[in-house]
């Protein structure tokens, strides 16, 4: 076996084209942000014996979970980064001088993305060594890695406070209505078990009540479903000033709203829905365009859950006295008894 002879380097194996002085140039490596201030005779002995590497279009250049032991700068073209291997939305695209590689470079870990080529490139590869060489042989090319590791740093951190911000806004609108802003069936559905159990739980009583708009079809057909829509933000508005910090408002579908009321018992559920189907019936309707609304009315089942009562069972029994609220006239209560919903008329 050839041996290296004392004070020769060791010959790099011929892999590819190696890197020319056309390529990286006093003149033009203030455009490669690794190279920007750097004297580049402090480091040529180690650059020319990098190698270059030509990329077709879509040609891969990186795979994720892969050991990586390169530092690749851009030198032409563009790529682009993603994080799965459907390669549909690209998070970055690298231009000339740019850089990718060095995490794994400098702390020896699993590459975390896929880099393919945009258009045909060609890029600088640094291998290992030779990136840390050029480290000890020159502070200015130590500085502009850091420069650009805060600045990955920095836009990773942005990324990651955007992404926060869009999950809570998702997650937000995953459980409200979007018409009228106040929360939605399937928060209602995900809610109410757990207040249930712990009113079970603490012994501490708990009502609900299921509010229907009466007539709204009638409504809808005479004055438009505009109309109908500003008669729907009207009672969630309603219903949202005029209930306790505590209670909590929902839609349930179309005209139909709930309200649930902890700690309360039947006959404070009583009230507080007399109060509301007052304030409703008296508060004069917003105007829809240049006509001027008339005042609605609602009806209300009231239901106040029983000793091992399933949450589904608590809404149907509300359900079933509203029910008989519109059977028996509209624009009145009934109070629901254990399975059965008994009259309340309010007069």
């Amino acid at each position: 076996m050839e041996r290296t002879q004392p004070g020769q380097s060791e010959p790099s194996p011929a892999k590819g084209p190696m890197l020319t002085p056309e390529l990286i140039t006093p003149d033009n490596s203030g455009k490669l942000h690794v190279f920007r201030n750097v004297a580049l005779e402090s480091i040529w002995g180690l650059l020319e014996h990098c190698q270059l590497r030509s990329l077709m279009l879509d040609e891969p250049l990186m795979e994720k979970n892969q050991d990586n032991r390169h530092l690749y700068v851009v030198l032409q073209g563009e790529l682009k980064v993603f994080l799965d291997a459907e390669f549909i939305q690209a998070v970055a695209t690298l231009s000339a001088g740019q850089t990718v590689g060095e995490l794994s470079v400098i702390d020896g870990s699993i590459t975390s993305a896929y880099v393919k080529a945009l258009e045909p490139s060609i890029v600088l590869r640094i291998d290992q060594d030779t990136f840390w060489r050029m480290v000890r042989a020159s502070h200015e090319f130590c500085a502009n890695i850091m420069v650009m590791l805060s600045a990955r740093m920095r836009s990773n951190n942005y990324s990651l406070v955007e992404g926060n911000r869009l999950q809570g806004k998702y997650q937000l609108e995953a459980i409200t209505d979007g018409l009228t802003g106040i929360n939605n069936r399937a928060w209602l559905n995900k809610k109410l078990p757990s207040l249930v159990s712990r009113a079970e739980r603490d012994h501490h009583p708990l009502s609900l009540f299921m509010l229907d708009v009466d007539h709204f079809k009638r409504f809808n057909d005479r004055y438009g479903h505009a109309a109908g829509d500003t008669v729907l933000k009207f009672v969630a508005q309603v219903l949202s000033s005029n209930v306790r910090p505590l209670d909590m408002t929902a839609r349930y579908g179309g005209e139909e709203f709930c309200v649930i009321l902890p700690y309360t018992n039947s006959s404070g559920a009583r009230l507080a829905a007399e109060r509301l189907l007052k304030v409703l019936a008296e508060t004069a309707m917003p105007e829809e365009g240049s006509e001027s609304l008339p005042n609605i009315t609602v009806s209300i089942g009231v239901a106040s859950i029983q000793e091992g009562e399933h949450w589904e069972t608590l809404i149907k029994r509300a359900d079933d006295a509203l029910y008989m609220a519109k059977k028996n006239g509209r624009n009145r209560i009934e109070m629901a008894e254990g399975g059965n919903a008994a009259q309340g008329p309010v007069h």
